[in-house]
C-alpha cells in the first residue's frame, strides 16, 4: 500500500535480566542445632554437642539447667547425666557451675567419696561454692570442704568444719594462734554451729566435750608453792572444761534442737545428776507439746519432766486446746473453775474436776457454772451437782441455782436438777 500502509513492524524484545544468584541459607548457630537435638529429645547427641562444640557457647548454667529439666521418655538414663558424663569425659575438666551443679545430686545421693576422687583427678574445680556442697553431706563432708574453704580464705566457715567434726584440739590450735592466745569457747562454738548448720549436726562436737579429762584437781595445800605452780602450768595447758549440760541443752533447744536437747536432758535426769533445773524441763515439756501433741501428752503421763512447772504447763496446755489437761495441772482452784466454764470442756471433765476440790472450792465452782449463764454451763453445774450433791450439799447447791428472773438459765437448771434428785433419791430429795 502507498506509504507502507498495512505493514506490521515487529518489536525487538528486552533482553531478559541475568539470574540473580540465590542467597546461601544462613548457618544455624550451635544454639540453634543443640535446641533442636533437644526439641528432637536426641540426648546423647544433644548432651555430647554440648559438651564438645567448638565455639563452647552451650558450657553455660543454661544449658545445665536445660538438661536438668529434660525428662527421658524411653526410661534411659536421666539427660542430665549423660551431659555430666560427656562433661567428664574431656580433659579439661568441668567449669565452676558445672562442678557445683553435679555434686548437689551426688552428694544428695551419698555419692562424696566418687566426687572426692573426681576433684583429685582434677575433674572438678575447688571453689567455696562446691565446698559448701560438700559440707552437707553429714558423712565425711566437713572434712572434705576443710581444705576448699582453707585455700580460698574462708575462715569462718573452716573453722566451723572443725567444730562440727569435733576436731578440738584443732580448735585450740587455732585459739593459740590467736593475737593474744586464748581458749576456745565450747559453747559460744557450738551456738555458731547450731546457727550455721543446724542443732542436729552437732552431735560429734558434744560427744567429743564428752570425752573431754576432768579439769586439774587444785593443791590439797595451798600454801605448798610446788603443788600451786604445778598446778597452774597443769592448768594452763588443760583444755577447757565441758560447758554446764543446762547451758548445752538450753543452747541446743534455743536453736531447734529438740530431739537432742530431750535425749541429753533425760539422760542427765535418769541419773539423777541434777543438772536440769525445772525451768529448763518447763521448757523441754513445752516444746514437745507444740511440736506434737499426742508425744508431749505421752511425756506428762510418764512424768518425764518431774520439776516441770505445772502452772506453765497448764498455760502451755490451755493455749494448745488442750483444756483436760490444762484442769488436771492448775494448782489454782480458781483457775481450774474458770477453765471449766469454757465450752470446749465436756461434762465429764468438769464434773471430775469439781470433784477433786474440797466442798468450798466446788461449791464455787458450781457457781461460777451457774453465773456463766449458758446452756453448756447450765448442763456442767447440774450434772456436778446431781453427782456430788452429797458432797457439797443439797441445800447450798440449790441456793446456786435460784433464778433471778423466771425462764433464765438457772431456772432450767434448778428444775433439771430437782428432777435429777426426785428420781434417782426418792423421800431423801
Amino acid at each position: 500500500a502507498a506509504g507502507g500502509e498495512g505493514v506490521a513492524v515487529k518489536k525487538k524484545k528486552k533482553p531478559k535480566p541475568p539470574p540473580r544468584p540465590k542467597t546461601p541459607p544462613r548457618p544455624k548457630t550451635d544454639a540453634e542445632k543443640f535446641a533442636a537435638l533437644m526439641e528432637a529429645e536426641e540426648w546423647e547427641k544433644a548432651a555430647h554437642f554440648a559438651a564438645t562444640s567448638a565455639s563452647q557457647e552451650l558450657r553455660t548454667r543454661e544449658t545445665v539447667v536445660a538438661f536438668q529439666a529434660a525428662k527421658a521418655t524411653d526410661g534411659g538414663k536421666p539427660p542430665v547425666l549423660r551431659y555430666f558424663g560427656a562433661l567428664l569425659a574431656l580433659k579439661g575438666g568441668l567449669t565452676h557451675d558445672e562442678g557445683v551443679a553435679l555434686a548437689t545430686p551426688m552428694v544428695a545421693q551419698g555419692q562424696l567419696p566418687l566426687l572426692q576422687r573426681w576433684i583429685g583427678e582434677g575433674r572438678l574445680r575447688p571453689s567455696e561454692q562446691l565446698a559448701d556442697v560438700l559440707c552437707d553431706a553429714e558423712r565425711g563432708g566437713p572434712a572434705a570442704a576443710l581444705p576448699m574453704y582453707r585455700e580460698a580464705g574462708v575462715d569462718e566457715k573452716a573453722t566451723l568444719c572443725l567444730v562440727e567434726t569435733g576436731d578440738l584440739e584443732a580448735l585450740r590450735e587455732e585459739s593459740r594462734k590467736e593475737d593474744p592466745a586464748s581458749k576456745p569457747d565450747w559453747l559460744a562454738l557450738l551456738g555458731r554451729l547450731c546457727a550455721a548448720r543446724g542443732a542436729r549436726r552437732a552431735r560429734p562436737l558434744l560427744d567429743a566435750l564428752y570425752a573431754l579429762p576432768p579439769p586439774p584437781t587444785p593443791p590439797d595445800d595451798p600454801t605448798d608453792a610446788l603443788e600451786v605452780a604445778s598446778y597452774n602450768i597443769e592448768l594452763a595447758h588443760a583444755p577447757p572444761p565441758m560447758p554446764p549440760l543446762e547451758a548445752i541443752v538450753g543452747t541446743l533447744l534455743d536453736h531447734g534442737g529438740l530431739p537432742l536437747a530431750t535425749e541429753l536432758a533425760t539422760n542427765s535426769l535418769e541419773l539423777g545428776s541434777g543438772e536440769i533445773s525445772g525451768g529448763l524441763q518447763t521448757r523441754l515439756l513445752a516444746a514437745h507439746l507444740a511440736e506434737d501433741r499426742a508425744a508431749g501428752e505421752k511425756l506428762l503421763d510418764a512424768d518425764t519432766f518431774p520439776e516441770a512447772d505445772p502452772q506453765a504447763t497448764a498455760q502451755t496446755c490451755e493455749e494448745l486446746g488442750l483444756y483436760a489437761r490444762a484442769i488436771r495441772l492448775h494448782p489454782s482452784a480458781d483457775e481450774v473453775g474458770r477453765l471449766i466454764c469454757e465450752s470446749a470442756v465436756d461434762v465429764s471433765t468438769a464434773v471430775e474436776a469439781i470433784g477433786r476440790m474440797g466442798p468450798p472450792q466446788g461449791l464455787a465452782a458450781v457457781g461460777r457454772l451457774v453465773d456463766t449463764d449458758t446452756p453448756e454451763a447450765a448442763a456442767k453445774a447440774v450434772a456436778a451437782a446431781i453427782a456430788l450433791h452429797g458432797t457439797l450439799g443439797h441445800s447450798e447447791l440449790a441456793s446456786l441455782f435460784r433464778p433471778k428472773e423466771a425462764g433464765d438459765n438457772r431456772e432450767r437448771a434448778l428444775l433439771g436438777y430437782l428432777r435429777a434428785r426426785l428420781a434417782a433419791a426418792g423421800d431423801d430429795a
